[in-house]
């Protein structure tokens, strides 16, 4: 489990937010675009969703604070300036790298 005298960043703030019904929805709404960005389309309105919806946005963060991210995000690949290929899964570090042909 986490130390709770970790950094202070967006997402630890939005999860003790998201609980209060207004205060909550305002932040998960400014918080929409990154998050959708992050876990793409479908399962980014699918979070969102269940974010915005007071009971259920309790139930959601009781359970990932728990088990972690509900939904994962999503994998993305890139392509760095060398032309090599770079598997990275949300914010962790490349875990594969090819050669381009």
């Amino acid at each position: 489990m986490k130390s709770l005298t970790g950094k202070i960043t967006l997402n630890n703030v939005r999860r003790f937010v998201k609980p209060i019904p207004v205060l909550g929805t305002v932040v998960v709404l400014g918080t929409a675009f990154p998050l959708i960005r992050r876990k793409g389309v479908v399962f980014g309105c699918l979070d969102l969703t269940l974010d915005i919806l007071p009971i259920v946005s309790i139930a959601k963060g009781t359970l990932e604070l728990f088990t972690g991210e509900l939904i994962p995000d999503k994998k993305t690949v890139s392509v760095n300036d060398c032309g090599l290929h770079q598997e990275l899964i949300g914010n962790e570090a490349p875990a594969q790298i090819e050669r381009a042909a």
